[in-house]
């Protein structure tokens, strides 16, 4: 833990006062600590108040995996979910994310939409609409990304297919079709599910998975 004449040197700082700046003069404050021999030091911490300020924003929704609704979606852990839709499965969808649910999760659930999502792309094949395009976007309309925090609760936002997984499907249609992805979000955005076919995490999850993997040696050093 910093000594009493980092502390010191930290609150005297304005508000207005960069976090680089106040980490140098605490550092500087405390002789047996030089910021110099750990340079991730400062990013890591910068990723962890960023975390901080996006979870308060994002807020945590409670379900129950036996209640889930319409109302109140469930969000299914991507390990749970591959069992049933994973790559080494013989699934039409191939998915290892997490998935929301509004209604209970299990094998059979799972397989009735994969199928039902199978049924979807031969009625896009029949408008003409090409099949490894259509089959991601198809894929990720029918297993919505959600985030996953425990088994219990998730992130309250809602991802949504990107615009450029939809438009690569519509837009190969004997019609054009891509000014139906208007409403969907940038590939670039945060709440947006692309191509089921991979498996791509969002950036917060990749955020968080990191700062998880930072702690321990954070502790370390505070020691």
């Amino acid at each position: 833990q910093p000594a009493p004449a980092a502390l010191k040197a930290m609150g005297a700082e304005k508000m207005g006062s960069s976090s680089h700046t106040q980490m140098e003069r605490a550092c500087r404050a405390e002789g047996k600590f030089n910021c110099s021999r750990v340079p991730w030091l400062r990013p890591a911490l910068q990723l962890v108040l960023l975390c901080c300020m996006m979870q308060a924003a994002v807020g945590v929704v409670v379900f129950d995996l036996d209640a889930c609704s319409e109302e109140v979606p469930c969000c299914i852990e991507g390990d749970e979910v591959a069992k049933t839709l994973g790559t080494i499965t013989k699934s039409f969808c191939k998915i290892e994310y997490p998935v929301r649910t509004d209604t209970p999760w299990n094998a059979s659930y799972a397989l009735r939409r994969d199928r039902a999502a199978k049924a979807r792309l031969a009625e896009l094949k029949a408008e003409g609409c090409a099949h490894e395009e259509c089959k991601g976007f198809i894929c990720a309309e029918f297993f919505p990304r959600c985030f996953w925090i425990n088994s219990t609760a998730r992130g309250a936002f809602q991802f949504q297919v990107c615009k450029k997984t939809c438009e690569d499907c519509y837009s190969t249609c004997s019609q054009d079709q891509s000014a139906r992805c208007g409403e969907n979000p940038s590939q670039l955005e945060l709440a947006c599910t692309s191509s089921s076919t991979s498996v791509q995490a969002s950036w917060l999850l990749m955020m968080i998975t990191a700062v998880a993997s930072l702690v321990p040696a954070l502790h370390a050093v505070g020691r």
